[in-house]
């Protein structure tokens, strides 16, 4: 991946280094100090798992951007420093864990720092800089989630800003580490804008004997690499998930005070994704415990019901621990969190809280606006757009949360909102040149087959997803569509070549695939179920057909575009039985047999992948559009068909609603489907209902069928500077600016009366 690296010198002086004996202990917590004079200076670092940045005790910045296995991106940082001294101090955490956020690899850091060409300080020269394990947070605890790294609890007894600016921490000795393979940044740095919390409960807590701690499955699953519970320094869940709490008059709460046995609840106006950050005045030696979630799970709100912040909700460790000396204390999470609700919970002691807010974490290069008439768009595209932000800083992911993975098929459909909302496409960019340099071969992979998410390190035995690499080689072709550079293509063959080779082998004797191995997931609903997936799966198979169709496009290969057809034209033969597509067949003595096995889901891929149209299927096409979707009641309507769940059933429809012009429709639906998510979180979730993530990547991509609906907007070909548009039959007042890579078009509708300007010597084509 030679023209992936695309190495360079960043460093003049730098050499990476770790504590000495701790490159790959599990959870491996260091300081890296040093002072210096300088103005304006410059940082530039490298560092595995994750890093941040403190100059003269005031945060500056988080990383790094992810790259793939034995790749390191390096982050080029402007230091508002002063002429006189400066201290800077990066805290940085080597995991050394299996998770879908991180790779298990060692430790390091590798950092200089620089002004009017000259290297002031660097990592590996001399005592330059001060190294020590990190004395304010606990190595050994529970996992956050089963897909991210460790959990944090903090033992301050001094301020945190006061050893930022003191550089006094425990010295150890260091070593130098092993050169490393190092790639541009590419992406933009994320803004870090502060939101303020607001009071709305306080309350009592006391310890309910009859409740059972919270257990979940990434505190015993070994093969993740966690520390045994009976080793644990600390693990202050076991008693808060017991807790119960009682409301009190909230003018109880005077100037933010708490004691022990008190707890106060905080909201955000909307669900927001970045570090948690308090300022506190420890009146004693005190323990606190902030816990926190994307929603308040009561249904219908009764006086005096406390608020539901259930923080192990989404199956994760919402919470951080402190136990911190008497005196004045401000603190932010080292990890980035997701949250609308916050409790902040004293367990001993007493304290006032000044101020409780969160740092955002979010994509910096949104140039994309939209105003209408019709607030509940408004709302819609605001949370799209928030939703995007939290889920494509470097890497585009499922979710900030859980996971903050970058899973395949999710990217697809987050890739076009980058597209619409940034002009560019540079985080998909990043996401897909790490699958470039994925490594040929993974532990548990069989040959050919790449990651379901990446960068990861979660391959458990037959944890994958043949399905995704199926829509990793659309969006390749996608991207290419969309960017009209090759570069990724070209990279990327090799993976490519891997995978047809994989599918190769699974053929069967009707050139259908049958029998996949993995963890075959066609969609969250009964179409995933083991006994709708075995044997010959026709969402599976039309999904091949599309896949083996874009990379003969993507490559000038005419052999596999003729395949795919020949492919829809056996799934027809096979799965269609006069009024469906049924989702499989399996092989009883020799032979395919039927299953009735029906989904609502199996009906949309079936269109979506061009298997079907509504010219050869009128019918099928009438009963989708006029009887299916999320508001069907499959007791009384298709009793025999199973419905779909948001990803990707419901996504698929609205995009063919759009494909076939049914305008109209296509708006009601995506204000029945998604407005009521943007009033409650303010962002967008993975399921049609409360549950999992509340703040889901791909569910931005909402915005660009809003788009298409508002303003007929179809996209633009980068090449020709041809801007795509179809007549629009809205008739509500909006304006819409969508960016470009050189110019950008803004919409608007006053009155029914349309003007469409353009900047960068775009043109535009209606299609009528």
């Amino acid at each position: 991946m030679n023209d992936s690296t695309r190495q360079q010198p960043y460093f003049a002086v730098a050499q990476p280094i770790w504590v000495s004996g701790k490159r790959t202990e599990l959870n491996s917590l260091c300081l890296f100090g040093t002072s210096f004079k300088g103005e304006n200076a410059v940082l530039t670092i490298a560092a595995n798992s994750f890093y941040r940045v403190f100059l003269n005790g005031q945060f500056i910045a988080h990383g790094p951007a992810r790259g793939a296995h034995g790749y390191y991106r390096v982050d080029t940082i402007p230091l508002p420093s002063k002429a006189g001294d400066n201290t800077l101090l990066l805290e940085v955490a080597g995991y050394n864990c299996r998770s879908f956020y991180s790779l298990e690899t060692p430790a390091f850091v590798q950092a200089e720092i620089s002004a009017n060409g000259t290297i002031l300080k660097a990592t590996g020269r001399n005592q330059d800089f001060k190294a020590g394990i990190n004395p304010t947070r606990l190595q050994k605890v529970i996992r956050f989630s089963y897909q991210r790294a460790f959990s944090e609890i903090y033992r301050l007894d001094k301020n945190f800003q006061e050893l930022c600016q003191s550089l006094d921490f425990p010295e150890s000795p260091w070593e130098r580490c092993p050169e490393v393979n190092l790639q541009p940044r590419n992406v933009g740095y994320p803004t870090y804008g502060e939101v303020l919390a607001k009071p709305f409960e306080f309350g009592t807590f006391v310890l309910d004997e009859n409740r059972k701690p919270y257990r979940d499955r990434q505190m015993t699953n070994d093969f993740l690499k966690i520390f045994p519970m009976d080793q644990l320094e600390a693990n202050p869940s076991d008693l808060v998930s017991r807790f119960a709490y009682a409301v009190k008059p909230q003018e109880e709460f005077k100037d933010g005070r708490l004691t022990e046995g008190q707890y106060a609840a905080y909201v955000l106006d909307y669900a927001y994704t970045g570090f948690i950050k308090f300022e506190v005045e420890a009146e004693t030696d005190c323990v606190l415990d902030i816990i926190f979630d994307e929603v308040d799970l009561r249904g219908e709100k009764k006086p005096g019901e406390p608020a539901n912040i259930a923080y192990w909700r989404n199956s994760t460790a919402n919470i951080v621990d402190y136990t911190l000396a008497k005196g004045t204390h401000a603190h932010l999470s080292f990890e980035p969190y997701t949250a609308k609700f916050i409790k902040v919970i004293a367990r001993k002691g007493a304290f006032k809280v000044k101020k409780l807010s969160l740092v955002k974490y979010e994509n910096p290069d949104v140039a994309f606006s939209l105003t209408c008439e019709d607030k509940r768009f408004e709302d819609i595209a605001k949370a799209a757009i928030r939703t995007f932000k939290h889920n494509a800083v470097d890497v585009l992911t499922d979710c900030p949360s859980r996971e903050r993975a970058g899973w395949l098929c999710d990217s697809s459909f987050t890739a076009q909102t980058e597209k619409l909302l940034t002009g560019l496409n540079k985080v998909e960019t990043n996401f897909l040149e790490n699958y470039a340099c994925h490594p040929k071969t993974l532990p548990n992979l069989p040959e050919g087959m790449i990651a379901m998410c990446y960068p990861a390190e979660v391959v458990l035995a037959g944890e994958f997803i043949p399905n995704w690499s199926l829509w990793y080689l659309v969006e390749l072709y996608q991207n290419f569509i969309r960017s009209n550079d090759r570069r990724l293509a070209e990279i990327s063959r090799e993976k490519v070549d891997g995978l047809l080779a994989f599918f190769r082998k699974l053929e069967n004797s009707d050139g259908l695939l049958e029998n996949l191995p993995g963890w075959i997931f066609v969609e969250w609903s009964k179409a995933n179920d083991r006994s709708f997936v075995t044997g010959v799966n026709y969402p599976s198979n039309m999904l091949y057909a599309l896949a083996l169709e874009s990379i003969g496009k993507l490559y000038g290969d005419q052999s596999l575009q003729d395949k795919a057809n020949a492919i829809r034209e056996e799934i027809r033969r096979q799965s269609f039985n006069g009024t469906f597509f049924e989702d499989n067949r399996l092989r009883k003595d020799g032979k395919l047999e039927v299953t009735g096995h029906t989904t609502e889901t199996c009906q949309y891929y079936a269109f979506f992948t061009n298997t079907a149209t509504p010219e050869t299927y009128p019918e099928l096409w009438k009963t989708m559009q006029a009887q299916f979707g999320p508001t069907r009641n499959p007791q009384t309507t298709h009793p025999n068909v199973h419905k779909s769940n948001a990803f990707i059933g419901n996504y698929l429809r609205l995009i063919l609603l759009a494909q076939n012009g049914l305008m109209e429709q296509l708006g009601n639906e995506c204000i029945d489907y998604f407005h009521k998510m943007a009033k409650t979180t303010g962002t967008l979730w993975e399921h049609d209902a409360i549950g999992g993530s509340l703040d889901h990547g791909f569910a931005s991509f909402c915005i660009n069928l809003l788009v298409e609906y508002l303003s007929g907007y179809q996209g633009v070909d980068e090449a020709t500077k041809t801007i795509r548009c179809a007549p629009s039959k809205c008739a509500l007042d909006c304006t819409i600016t969508i960016p470009f890579a050189e110019g950008s078009l803004t919409f608007a509708r006053k009155d029914g009366k349309i003007t469409m300007e353009t900047k960068g010597g775009y043109k535009i084509a209606v299609k009528n």
